[in-house]
């Protein structure tokens, strides 16, 4: 699940990328492209992310790297994650004969 691979990089000591800019660390968001997937009820799944990461998580608006100011586990960015498909209807019977 989503949940499941945010909360990997999140407790991964190599996360966020961190890079030395003009003798200041700037952290590098990582960039996951959700969008076009089956997720639903994307945007409580991000609350329900955000509510478990606290302050130590954020959500970015870009790629872009910037100053860190907090001791934060995870950053990210989640272009077009609001696109989400609605799964594919399943036939009447589709799990017709299947063993248990």
């Amino acid at each position: 699940s989503v949940s499941s691979l945010l909360r990997c990089f999140y407790n991964h000591s190599a996360y966020p990328h961190r890079v030395l800019k003009d003798g200041a660390t700037q952290i590098v968001p990582l960039v996951l492209r959700l969008g076009g997937n089956c997720i639903s009820d994307f945007s409580g799944l991000l609350q329900r992310i955000r509510e478990k990461g606290g302050n130590r998580l954020r959500f970015c608006s870009s790629a872009d790297a910037y100053a860190s100011t907090s001791d934060e586990f995870l950053s990210i960015f989640l272009p077009g994650c609001e696109r989400q498909q609605k799964p594919p209807e399943r036939p009447v019977g589709a799990d017709a004969g299947r063993a248990s």
